[in-house]
Formats: structure tokens, C-alpha cells, sequence
């Protein structure tokens, strides 16, 4: 499956059937891009049986300020990820832990996109320029820097566009509460990659069967 890329072509095949039953919307298509961290199969310096490191040489540290104001360090990898307004994953990249967030997001848009969500992780000129090229609504959240705090009005506006992008960081949790995503099961970026795709292959149908038997959506599985 690697070695012919065969996951990435089941997750739009896939996509691709749910979009023509009704359960993925192409209409007015948004993207809401986001990464998380996956911690390393093997991610302390252990000596093997010939003494060489046995961390996993393909991942990489990861520092990010926790919620209690905390800084924390996660030696594994991160799956960039796109995903619509529902919890419908599109595309997703896994690279080392060290790669910031907003250097995969070009290759995760779709290029049908109308709408473009992200935290502020993502906000710069290069991306309003992308935004600008691709014909992009760009609903990156505001960064605020040293001696320039937000406005009131940047504020709301964050305010507002977390109230949508708040569903990848919906979609992480259940990656990682119900198929053991926080950490690896296997070593390197390429079996990762696919074993988070496979995932988000069953997250899709998941999430497609539900909305099958919701009373107010009229899904054809027929």
C-alpha cells in the first residue's frame, strides 16, 4: 500500500462515493486545516542488542505550550490534516514533529475550496497571498504580536471563525479516543502516514453511517 500509494487513493475513493450519496457537501466546500501530534513508537534513546540508538531517526520534537501555560516536548511526528465543516477528513501529511503547522498547508488544500479555516499558527502574508492567488475566503485566525495586542474587533472575529474551525480539533479527539491515535504503532513517517489514513478512512464511514440514520439528512446508500 506504500509502495504504490494505494491509502491516498482509497481515502478520495472513498470521499469521492460519499460526496455522490449526499453525505460529503461539495457546495460551498470549506477546508479547516490543523495538525496534531502522534508521539514515536520509540521515542527515547535505548540502546538495541549491537548497542545503536533504537529512537525512531524519522521523527522529530515537537514544542508547544500546553493549556496550563506550560511548555511541552513530544519527540513523534504530526498529521496535517484537513477537514470539512462535518468532521469529514479530505487530505492528510504526517512529517516529523519539528515541521511547523503552515509549511504543509498548501498541500493539503483541495483546490475546490471556497473557504479556508485555520488557527493563527497559519496567519502570514504568504498565506493571505495563497488565499489571494487560489480565490480563497481566508478565515485564518488573527496573530497577535509583541506590542501589537489584538483589537477588539480581531477578537470577535477570532471568536467567531473557532466557532467553525473548532471541528478538527474535534475530529483529533476522536482519532485519538477511539483508534489509540496519540501514539504510533509503528516506526517512520511512511507506515504512520497510512495507518492515520486508514483511520480517517473508517472515521469517514463512521461519521457517514451516523448522518445515514439521522432523520433530518436523506443519504442514498443505495
Amino acid at each position: 500500500m506504500i509502495k504504490h500509494q494505494i491509502y491516498e487513493k482509497a481515502l478520495n475513493e472513498i470521499n469521492d462515493q460519499l460526496a455522490k450519496r449526499g453525505a460529503i457537501v461539495k457546495a460551498g466546500e470549506i477546508s479547516i486545516i490543523d495538525a496534531t501530534v502522534i508521539e514515536a513508537h520509540q521515542c527515547r534513546k535505548k540502546p538495541g542488542i549491537n548497542k545503536e540508538n533504537t529512537q525512531d531517526p524519522e521523527a522529530g520534537w515537537s514544542v508547544k505550550t500546553g493549556t496550563k501555560g506550560h511548555t511541552e516536548y513530544t519527540y513523534g511526528f504530526k498529521a496535517h490534516t484537513n477537514v470539512d465543516e462535518d468532521e469529514f477528513v479530505k487530505k492528510i501529511q504526517v512529517t516529523a514533529g519539528n515541521v511547523h503547522d503552515s509549511k504543509k498547508l498548501e498541500d493539503l488544500l483541495t483546490g475546490t475550496e471556497e473557504a479556508l479555516y485555520a488557527d493563527a499558527a497559519y496567519f502570514s502574508k504568504d498565506t493571505d497571498t495563497l488565499c489571494q492567488e487560489r480565490k480563497i475566503d481566508n478565515k485564518v485566525n488573527n496573530r497577535a504580536y509583541r506590542n501589537k495586542p489584538l483589537t477588539e474587533d480581531q477578537k470577535q472575529e477570532n471568536s467567531s471563525m473557532s466557532s467553525v474551525r473548532y471541528v478538527v480539533e474535534r475530529t483529533f479527539g476522536a482519532f485519538k479516543k477511539h483508534y489509540g491515535a496519540s501514539k504510533t504503532r509503528f516506526l517512520g513517517i511512511a507506515k504512520t502516514e497510512l495507518w492515520i489514513t486508514i483511520i480517517s478512512i473508517a472515521h469517514n464511514l463512521k461519521k457517514a453511517s451516523y448522518f445515514a440514520c439521522h432523520p433530518i439528512n436523506k443519504i442514498n446508500f443505495a
